[in-house]
């Protein structure tokens, strides 16, 4: 079986995607990364040449790609997301690949992503993480997945509360209240939210107060090795995705492989046959409240069946089920 998979690169994830496919396909898989810019000099560029710089790398570099391919025949074209596929070359490409499944999978809202009215139609099947989405579009839902990193192995829960992801929206807003509501002092936290150096430098810059970019915040990121291992140390873990996501996001089913309670923002967590009020704390953004004995009490496990529905073979299976 052979497998093009397209992408831009997302720390470590894109990889084990790929290593699952090849697990459970024995497929040979090819990955066409699309992102142009991939150090701070490329984002430089891209922002003076008001974007052009990053499409016409992603065009040289999508264009080198398939013209090293076009004898090549693929048994499943698989696209995550879109965002950054040049559609006149991609089309080209997937004319000439007559018995390849054309399949899209999108883990954003569909109005996030520019060229989706474009894109879409290129495919024999949408999926995507949200159910909304999929009743609005009919695409076929599919959530995320967690990898073998994040399954408990009876690791120790060192922290209270762990928070770790990117810098976006009102993240840090909600995470601060979070903060003054609990106390703390009293808990142990583990938090991260990551940025790119270029981009933390221009905030320090425009900052009057250096006190106004919390210490938490840093040009630093984890691999999924080190993500996984905090999560499992810890009893709790925060998640706050953009305010209009609907769909779960890739912490909650970490979590839940992790044996880690959430606390999150998105009250669609009730829909999942997975959910338990026990291990699951849903927040108002504007006035975050924790139950006492939310943090007092152990992870409720659930059943393994459900919960290995969620690993990241289960969801390649049913990528290419049909």
């Amino acid at each position: 079986m052979n497998v093009l998979f397209i992408s831009i690169p997302f720390y470590g994830y894109i990889e084990k995607i790929a290593k699952a496919f090849r697990k459970v396909y024995k497929a040979n898989v090819d990955i066409l990364f699309l992102d142009a810019c991939e150090d701070n000099a490329a984002a430089v560029l891209n922002k003076l040449t008001d974007g052009q710089y990053a499409d016409l790398t992603r065009k040289k570099r999508q264009n080198s790609f398939y013209k090293t391919r076009y004898g090549k025949q693929y048994d499943l074209v698989f696209v995550l997301v879109g965002r950054g596929l040049n559609i006149p070359l991609f089309k080209k490409f997937i004319a000439c690949q007559e018995k390849a499944k054309k399949i899209l999978y999108l883990w954003d809202d569909a109005e996030r992503i520019d060229n989706i009215k474009l894109t879409v139609p290129l495919f024999d099947l949408v999926f995507s993480f949200d159910k909304s989405d999929c009743d609005k579009y009919g695409f076929r839902f599919l959530s995320l997945f967690y990898c073998e990193e994040y399954v408990y192995k009876k690791e120790t829960k060192k922290y209270d509360i762990s928070c770790i992801g990117f810098w976006h929206s009102d993240r840090v807003y909600v995470l601060n209240r979070l903060l003054e509501i609990l106390e703390e002092s009293k808990y142990n936290w583990y938090l991260l939210l990551s940025t790119a150096k270029i981009h933390l430098l221009k905030e320090k810059i425009l900052q009057r107060k250096k006190s106004e970019i919390p210490d938490y915040i840093m040009a630093k990121q984890l691999s999924i090795k080190e993500n996984a291992e905090i999560l499992k140390e810890s009893l709790a873990t925060v998640d706050i995705p953009h305010e209009s996501q609907n769909g779960l996001s890739m912490r909650v089913f970490e979590a839940l492989a992790a044996n880690t309670k959430i606390i999150t923002t998105n009250e669609n967590i009730k829909r999942y046959d997975f959910y338990h009020e026990d291990n699951v704390c849903i927040i108002n953004r504007e006035n975050p409240k924790i139950p006492k004995e939310f943090l007092k009490t152990p992870f409720v496990p659930i059943n393994r069946e459900i919960v290995e529905k969620y690993s990241i073979e289960s969801w390649v299976k049913s990528i290419f089920a049909d």
